[in-house]
């Protein structure tokens, strides 16, 4: 997974960004494939990923819930990790 390629590249205490399309409030799945034209895409539950990125090496600073509205058709969330020691 792309997530243990940034704990292996990244030096303890350093910064990961991660963002992107999140899964709203209505749905049940912990992740879902959609249609992107330029590669596969997911969007996740925002829990789950910060769940997943904390088991390989990181701990969470913050995050961001951005959500649906007439100028987002799609719930966006970001994540600011740290690389543990």
């Amino acid at each position: 997974m792309v997530i243990s390629e940034f704990s292996r590249v990244l030096s303890p205490g350093g910064i990961l960004l991660l963002a992107g399309q999140i899964l709203g409030s209505g749905d049940d799945a912990d992740w879902l494939t959609y249609d992107h034209q330029a590669s596969p895409a997911y969007r996740w539950r925002l829990d789950v990923l910060a769940e997943l990125t904390c088991g390989q090496g990181f701990t969470e600073i913050a995050r961001l819930h951005v959500h649906e509205s007439p100028q987002n058709r799609v719930p966006a969330g970001y994540l600011l990790l740290r690389k543990l020691a």
